[in-house]
């Protein structure tokens, strides 16, 4: 299933005139407890799939410092507030490099943004965001 997920997503990049010109993709990495119990990250399955597929480096130049809630169970001011400070730069391999940040759901954005703020600040020359699915959190 990643693989025909991931390859739907690599024609959106290949197709897009936005993404050309990147030099590399990085995932949104998960918590050490989050990927324990999953035993696995969908952005990363997802990310390597795009990259062998669009012929681009996979980076893991993200790491997520803590384990919050996730943010599926919050509404988009908490996102915002749970999402600040989690993430850090693993390495410098995306310095001077375009990137493409891969994440499997879009709701409101903070992640996306929280996790480019800190690529931005580590050197890279620019971020776009590539998703499987785009979600809303609904009022309640």
């Amino acid at each position: 299933m990643v693989d025909f997920l991931g390859g739907l997503m690599a024609d959106v990049l290949r197709r897009e005139a936005a993404y050309r010109g990147v030099n590399v993709i990085v995932p949104v990495p998960l918590s050490a407890n989050r990927l324990r119990e999953r035993g696995f990250n969908q952005a990363e399955l997802l990310a390597g799939v795009v990259a062998e597929a669009c012929e681009l480096g996979l980076k893991p130049a993200l790491k997520r410092l803590s384990d919050r809630p996730p943010q599926a169970q919050l509404h988009r001011l908490a996102r915002r507030e749970n999402i600040k400070g989690t993430f850090s730069l693993a390495d410098d391999s995306i310095k001077g490099k375009a990137v493409i940040l891969v994440d499997d759901v879009f709701t409101t954005g903070s992640t996306m943004s929280a996790a480019a703020e800190v690529l931005l600040e580590g050197g890279a020359t620019g971020v776009l965001g590539l998703t499987l699915a785009s979600g809303r959190t609904l009022p309640k």
